[in-house]
Formats: structure tokens, C-alpha cells, sequence
């Protein structure tokens, strides 16, 4: 249901100095919640009283964090999972139920079947040692990396139990690949636990690497390509239940105004839609 969604904005605008004016027009600008960067996030792991404080004082709640996997093989597996598991334990203890993650980069131009399997096996291990901690790994399919491809959702989701593995979904990343919202939501409704909302125009690019031929050229939320409508009302035929977090990736000239903006446009299609 609409009145079951909650609205969060990513802090990345504002850069990693800039957490405190991300947190005060996160609020003003009338959010619930706030997904924090990566960096900020461990920059606090030895003081989370004071993230709690400050959060509290802004009226604001965690929504989630990004942890990114840089790369994975045999030599750098664990590493690679007590990463994300100490992520986890972070989440957690700041009080944020998803950890997102976005999967390795990409390194040729179709996945093997044996690097699909690698990859499913390791978010599966990784995802139950979150469970345990009470919070769900959800994966966050990006360009550039080894889950960008409609297909390749679908061949992770079918290896990973459900129990472990989430999704989580970026609205740029569907604008970009050319993914129908309702179906692919409807899909994998049973492992949304995020939805990252992300706006822009596709741009005709010449593929470095012999894959994706179009890549995102930022806007704030409602100022692009994105039928924001369209994907609510998808989002509400699921009855999704959880964080809309909307974002501009930097650099923002004006990272207040983009989140203002954000919040009103997300603002108005709950309005007319609930």
C-alpha cells in the first residue's frame, strides 16, 4: 500500500564532509529517512552514540547503507564477506534493517555460468551471516557490473535462496537497460526489500568495453526520463512495504534544492495516488 512506503534520500550530493548539512536539509526538506555513503558510515563505527544523537536531533532515521564489492575470487573471499558482514553489524546496531550491496564489476561481455554460480554462493553465505544479525543483503544491479542485465536478476535470484538474497531496485538502472517496470517488480516481489530512486535521460555512448551502449546523465528526482508515476503505482500493485530512497548522484550543484525537489515530486505521486 502507498501509505506503507516511506520516503529516505541518499546523502552522496552532500560528500563525505558534508553529512551534517545533509542531515539538516534531509529533514527540512521533509524525509523520514536518510541513506548514509559508505564512507560516512564507517567513519562512525566506533561512535554510533553520536550518529543516534545527531539523527535524533534531525528527526531522521537510517534507511540503509552501500557496501560495494570491488572484486571477488579465491584470494580475497573472505576478506571480501567479513567486509560485509561487519557492514551488517553496523546496520544493525544503527538501527537500519537492509544492507545493500552492489555486486563486482564486470569484466567481459557476457557473465560465465561458473562467475554467476561464484557470485550466488558468496551472497548466499554472506546473506545468512546478516540474517542472523537481523538485517537483509539486498542486491542492487548496477551497469558495469556482474548483475546489469534483466537476465542476469533472474538467473542470481533463482540461485540464491530467498531467505538470504533480497533485491534491491535502482530506477536508473531500469531506465537504462530498458526494463518494464510492472513485470520485473512483479517478478521478483517476493525479494524487494529497497528501492533506490534515481533519475536522468539514457545518453548514446560509444561502449569502451563492448557492452552497455547508453549510460544515465543525472537529474533530480522528477526533473528526468523517470515515470515516477508509473513505478509507484508498479510499486503498489505488489504492495511493497518499506524505504523509497531517492538520490542524485554527485556532483549536485545545489544538493538542498535537488533533495527540496525530490521530496515534492515523490511527494505529489503518493499524494494523487493514495
Amino acid at each position: 500500500m502507498i501509505s506503507d512506503m516511506e520516503l529516505a534520500y541518499h546523502a552522496e550530493g552532500w560528500g563525505p564532509e558534508g553529512f551534517v548539512s545533509a542531515l539538516t536539509e534531509t529533514s527540512r526538506a521533509g524525509f523520514a529517512g536518510i541513506e548514509m555513503p559508505s564512507e560516512v558510515m564507517k567513519s562512525f563505527e566506533d561512535r554510533l552514540p553520536v550518529l543516534q544523537e545527531m539523527l535524533e536531533d534531525a528527526k531522521l532515521r537510517l534507511s540503509g547503507v552501500e557496501a560495494v564489492i570491488e572484486s571477488l575470487n579465491e584470494q580475497n573471499r573472505d576478506e571480501a564477506a567479513q567486509a560485509l558482514i561487519r557492514y551488517a553489524a553496523l546496520a544493525h546496531a544503527a538501527g537500519m534493517g537492509v544492507l545493500i550491496v552492489r555486486p563486482p564489476p564486470r569484466l567481459t561481455r557476457d557473465v560465465e555460468a561458473a562467475e554467476m554460480k561464484y557470485l550466488a554462493q558468496f551472497l548466499a553465505e554472506v546473506g545468512k551471516e546478516c540474517n542472523a544479525k537481523d538485517v537483509r543483503l539486498a542486491v542492487r544491479p548496477d551497469l558495469d557490473t556482474i548483475i546489469e542485465r534483466r537476465s542476469e536478476v533472474d538467473a542470481l535470484m533463482g540461485a540464491t535462496p530467498k531467505a538470504a538474497v533480497s533485491l534491491c531496485v535502482d530506477t536508473a538502472h531500469m531506465l537504462v537497460v530498458k526494463v518494464a517496470s510492472l513485470p520485473y517488480l512483479k517478478d521478483h516481489a517476493d525479494r524487494l526489500a529497497y528501492v533506490r530512486i534515481r533519475d536522468g535521460r539514457p545518453k548514446k555512448i560509444i561502449p569502451s568495453q563492448g557492452w552497455h551502449k547508453r549510460e544515465p546523465v543525472w537529474r533530480p528526482v522528477g526533473k528526468g526520463k523517470l515515470n515516477l508515476k508509473q513505478i509507484i503505482r508498479a510499486l503498489d500493485k505488489i504492495d511493497f512495504e518499506g524505504w523509497l530512497c531517492a538520490s542524485q548522484p554527485p556532483p549536485v550543484a545545489d544538493p538542498a534544492r535537488a533533495c527540496s525537489d525530490a521530496f515534492d515530486a515523490l511527494d505529489d505521486v503518493l499524494g494523487s495516488l493514495g
